[in-house]
């Protein structure tokens, strides 16, 4: 009788085998993640075609658009970090009595430089104290 179960078990109709579903999140994450749509159909492992015809569903152009704009948040999150933390260096610097003129003015340099690099389309207010 165990041989039979087995037998049950190994038949299962291909028919009735669940299909890969492909979320408009995934697709997404996978289309923001890859350079071209050749790879990212390989990934996704379907044809160019097929994720072009996804790429026009409101659902997955919504999520892209909201993918997009979780990533600008967390990269202005991160550039804020870093541009605090070279702040405080640089005011390190400038404090220290065993730092020389050219030193300052080159730790200045440096960190304006950088802060002059904000990602665009920001609408955050950076204040220096």
């Amino acid at each position: 009788m165990e041989g039979r179960e087995e037998k049950r078990i190994q038949r299962i109709p291909l028919h009735s085998m669940p299909t890969p579903k492909w979320s408009p999140e995934y697709i997404a994450a996978v289309y923001l993640s890859t350079p071209t749509l050749q790879e990212a159909a390989d990934r996704l492992g379907r044809s160019v075609r097929w994720l072009t015809t996804r790429m026009r569903d409101p659902a997955v152009r919504a999520a892209i658009a909201e993918l997009k704009s979780e990533m600008r948040s967390r990269l202005i999150d991160t550039w804020q970090q870093v541009a605090l933390l070279s702040l405080n260096k640089l005011a390190e610097i400038l404090r220290s009595p065993t730092s020389t003129d050219s030193a300052k003015i080159d730790a200045a340099r440096v960190v304006l430089q950088t802060l002059v690099r904000m990602p665009s389309g920001t609408t955050e207010d950076v204040e220096i104290v």
